[in-house]
């Protein structure tokens, strides 16, 4: 079913998953993939019917809040996307579409991140696909360990956002990346499959938190490369850089001492 909403064959999918949910009533995915086919047939009622199905297997499932956010505005969707880019030119104010703050770094959440469990990039089943080298990452979850100071760390965050981008926001992604020497990570943005399918990538935005820049006296210091336009970034400790997700960027890195971000990636709902 899957397969046939991206081949844009809508019909023949709300058939196959009409058949796995008959399979498996109980299948989450079945019921999301089911309510996003209904929304691209324009069938709102019937993806919220499913939607509240699928809600009662994942309540706190943050694909079902972004979608129904979506179906919410789907009958004002032009002045919705209006009033998100009308957000995004006040908060990045400049054409370069980057917004750079600093935020105070504990060193108990450094510590604390460093017992995250984390894969490395020679890991065929690494967590993070684009990082490259002499590095590891968490998986995209987090903000769901339930750890005081990530907790506190995911709080942080969300009024940060709240407050400058004054909308109400959903953190999607959320990890932690150790970069060592020769690592980094390969161009790469942040728009996936959802985003497509359900033309939302203009909601989305990415930051990135430098919670230790490592040796900067080295070759390659883990300049955050930005590209159309291309801008590079020398971080320092405690900087924030907000971008939109759609931009490609990289990174490498050849310093003595681990080098340490935080990437969150976010939704204007």
């Amino acid at each position: 079913g899957s397969i046939l909403i991206d081949l844009g064959k809508l019909k023949e999918a709300e058939v196959s998953m009409h058949k796995a949910i008959e399979i498996k009533p109980d299948s989450f995915f079945a019921y999301l993939n089911l309510s996003i086919c209904f929304y691209l047939l324009k069938d709102k009622n019937s993806a919220f019917k499913i939607l509240e199905k699928a809600k009662t297997i994942k309540p706190n499932n943050k694909e079902i809040i972004l979608l129904l956010s979506i179906l919410n505005d789907l009958d004002i969707a032009d002045n919705k996307y209006l009033e998100i880019e009308k957000i995004k030119n006040n908060f990045f104010k400049k054409d370069s579409n980057i917004y750079i703050s600093h935020q105070q770094i504990e060193q108990d959440l450094i510590n604390t991140l460093y017992q995250i469990k984390s894969r490395d990039a020679q890991n065929v089943n690494r967590y993070q696909p684009v990082i490259i080298g002499n590095s590891r990452g968490s998986d995209f979850s987090l903000f769901d360990n339930d750890i005081a100071n990530i907790n506190k760390l995911e709080e942080d965050i969300l009024n940060f956002l709240t407050l400058r981008l004054k909308s109400n926001i959903l953190i999607k992604d959320s990890f932690v990346t150790i970069f060592k020497s020769g690592g980094g990570v390969k161009k790469h943005n942040h728009i996936n499959k959802f985003d497509r399918l359900l033309k939302c990538g203009y909601r989305k935005l990415s930051l990135v938190y430098y919670l230790s820049i490592g040796d900067q006296d080295c070759e390659e210091p883990g300049i955050l490369k930005l590209y159309n336009p291309n801008i590079e970034i020398l971080p320092s400790e405690g900087m924030i850089i907000i971008f939109p997700a759609d931009r490609l960027h990289s990174a490498s890195y050849s310093g003595k001492k681990d080098r340490i971000i935080v990437g969150v990636n976010f939704y204007i709902i």
